[in-house]
């Protein structure tokens, strides 16, 4: 998923977020099929732009609605929820 910072984040979140991630930065992509390079509703994906990480953390997310394909469409990362248990949906 691609997400842009909402526009309340401050760089002292986005430099925590960064903390959080690094730990998790795996060098290859860690999934079996690799993910739709193109969509009506977005660019072109670079996969060489893209930095994997672990499916440790998880997060809060708001999107405008769902697309044909299954994927979210206009996302923006709200917030980290250390209170939540991830799982894999």
């Amino acid at each position: 998923m691609r997400a842009a910072p909402a526009p309340a984040s401050n760089d002292k979140e986005l430099k925590r977020l960064s903390g959080v991630l690094k730990p998790l930065h795996v060098p290859k992509m860690p999934l079996t099929a690799p993910p739709p390079r193109d969509s009506r509703f977005r660019s072109p994906l670079k996969l060489s732009q893209v930095h994997w990480v672990l499916p440790e953390a998880v997060v809060e997310v708001t999107s405008l609605t769902w697309t044909e394909d299954n994927l979210l469409r206009q996302v923006s990362y709200q917030a980290q929820r250390e209170d939540k248990v991830k799982s894999a949906r």
